[in-house]
């Protein structure tokens, strides 16, 4: 009961969040967007010691405090850097937790990688000219979320369970979301941009954070 609510109170700040984006005030968006994040890292933090979850709760944790800090970052211009960055970070440590407790042949199980890298070559091949000088750094950032959702993936075919699979649908989610900022930002304006970009990210989060509850099963790291 306790999840649900929070998960309640978490879709009240987003939807305040969005709301400010398109009406304002400016400052309701430096509440809201900290704030809704910071309400997901408290679930996931709670579920971790419900569940005694270990290392998975833990690395599930920290990216969503490296996802907080992105989140700052973005809402200013000229720290764009240090906010793809600090999402970089955070996929790193959502690819640690996804791929505790595989077996090598697990982690490479390498079928599930071919749909996450064919959206990635699509929308890298989709923005590739408007990168300029963000080139390479674009380019190890879709490599990063490629291996992402692709240890996810992986994660949800060894240790199958609705939750594992959330993580893995939230995972990909999360891409979606990065990827709407990508082509806005460096290819065409999208339609609605901040509604879809901020709905599919806490939405993805959200996701994320659940596993965390089957991660108590997971072989010790």
């Amino acid at each position: 009961m306790f999840t649900l609510v929070f998960l309640l109170v978490i879709l009240f700040s987003a939807i305040l969040h969005i709301r400010a984006e398109y009406t304002g005030p400016r400052k309701h968006i430096y509440i809201f967007k900290p704030l809704t994040t910071s309400l997901i890292i408290f679930l996931a933090a709670y579920l971790g010691l419900q569940e005694n979850a270990g290392f998975y709760a833990g690395m599930i944790i920290i990216g969503l405090v490296f996802s907080l800090f992105g989140d700052v970052f973005l809402m200013f211009e000229k720290y764009f850097a240090l906010g793809l960055l600090s999402f970089l970070l955070a996929h790193l440590f959502y690819i640690a937790a996804f791929s505790s407790g595989l077996n090598p042949e697990e982690i490479f199980y390498w079928p599930s990688l071919l749909p996450f890298l064919f959206f990635g070559i699509l929308v890298l091949a989709y923005i590739f000219s408007g990168l300029r000088k963000l080139k390479i750094p674009v380019i190890v950032y879709l490599l990063v979320i490629v291996v992402m959702g692709w240890q996810a993936t992986n994660h949800w075919l060894s240790f199958p369970s609705l939750l594992s699979l959330g993580a893995a649908l939230g995972a990909f989610i999360f891409m979606i979301s990065d990827s709407l900022i990508a082509i806005n930002r460096f290819k065409t304006p999208v339609k609605h941009s901040r509604f879809w970009i901020m709905s599919t990210y806490y939405f993805a989060q959200c996701l994320i954070a659940l596993s965390i509850v089957a991660a108590a099963a997971l072989p010790a790291v």
